[in-house]
């Protein structure tokens, strides 16, 4: 996303709110009677996670990885020049609209509920919570002849076969997304250390929707937590440095996602000129291949990333312009580099009224 400031991104919502006091503890709940999607586009404009289309070659790129992808690949060539451009068609705009998000109905039985007990004791708070409602981002799911594709083509099936299977796609009912519901334990600490200040927080989703190798979803545990710590510099520069992982529990082979992403994140912010220039910086490491193993033997190295840069200046007071870009890089196997073509730059104004 571009805007870093998540207040931005709230939508308006009926719901009812309980809070309960103590002397260094609270107690909130919150109620929401009817489910309500956010406005992020997944396709379908320049400013949507995949743009005007789904780019083709996010399907094919994974597929000339193996020998008999190739293989598969230069037959369509071959036999079907321009399939590229059809598939490109059967994956436009107007179909996926056509076919969803599915949206839970407004009644009380798609409700989404929170609540959240924390403490403070001076330099120390922490906090507990839970969550039942439903995921913000819908999950994209592939038609049973699709999948039944995939598997094909993950067998070692002979050429016919998947020729077969490939003529007998139905464009129009290849995919359907779903908002799906799951529940969530999270928890949190912090410690102020005077000129800085340690933080901690987790969360474990129960079902979370993930995907297997032949793109069939499947629903499992999952530990996402980060540690780290904000330090206040000289001349208004804050710094945050911290590593987070993302940990799948009850991980099987079959699963695209390994059982463990890492990241090391940096983050800086400052303000110049009395306030009125504004920037942030953050650089974001791929750290998932790191282990002590490879430390012995300096392997260290990954190179894949993302970095972020925004400058601001407010000309005229309550109006602020800025120039931002945010790039990818790293290795065309690896989680960013696989991406990098979509690095870009833009320009950020802003007015408050």
């Amino acid at each position: 996303m571009i805007d870093t400031e998540l207040g931005h991104y709230k939508i308006p919502n009926l719901m009812a709110r309980a809070r309960y006091y103590w002397t260094n503890v609270n107690l909130d709940a919150i109620f929401i009677p009817f489910f309500r999607p956010d406005h992020i586009q997944f396709i379908g404009s320049n400013w949507a996670l995949l743009g005007n289309h789904v780019p083709v070659n996010l399907l094919i790129t994974p597929l000339q990885q193996t020998a008999l992808g190739r293989d598969f690949v230069s037959l369509l060539n071959t036999s079907f020049p321009g399939w590229d451009d059809s598939l490109e068609k059967a994956l436009s705009t107007e179909r996926l609209n056509a076919l969803g998000p599915t949206i839970p109905e407004d009644d009380l039985e798609h409700w989404e509920f929170g609540a959240r007990f924390s403490y403070n004791a001076g330099p120390v708070a922490g906090s507990a919570s839970y969550y039942n409602g439903y995921d913000k981002l819908p999950t994209l799911y592939f038609s049973r002849d699709a999948v039944h594709l995939f598997e094909a083509l993950a067998n070692n099936a002979p050429v016919a076969e998947i020729m077969d299977r490939v003529l007998h796609l139905d464009p129009d009912q290849l995919m359907v997304s779903r908002y799906k519901r799951f529940q969530q334990l999270g928890a949190d600490f912090e410690a102020n250390l005077g000129p800085s200040v340690f933080r901690a927080e987790g969360a474990y989703a129960f079902d979370q929707p993930t995907y297997t190798d032949e793109l069939e979803v499947v629903e499992k545990p999952m530990l996402t937590w980060t540690a780290g710590a904000d330090y206040q510099l000289p001349f208004d520069i804050d710094f945050n440095l911290q590593y987070m992982q993302i940990y799948t529990p009850n991980w099987t082979p079959d699963l695209i996602m390994p059982r463990s992403l890492s990241f090391v994140i940096a983050y800086a912010h400052w303000f110049f000129l009395e306030n009125k220039l504004e920037g942030y910086a953050q650089a974001l490491y791929d750290a998932s291949k790191w282990s002590i193993e490879g430390w012995r033997h300096g392997h260290i190295v990954n190179d894949d990333f993302q970095f972020s840069s925004k400058m601001s200046y407010e000309f005229v007071p309550d109006l602020r312009i800025g120039l931002g870009a945010i790039v990818f890089g790293g290795p065309r196997t690896e989680l960013f580099g696989f991406i990098h073509d979509h690095s870009f730059g833009f320009l950020d104004i802003k007015y408050n009224f």
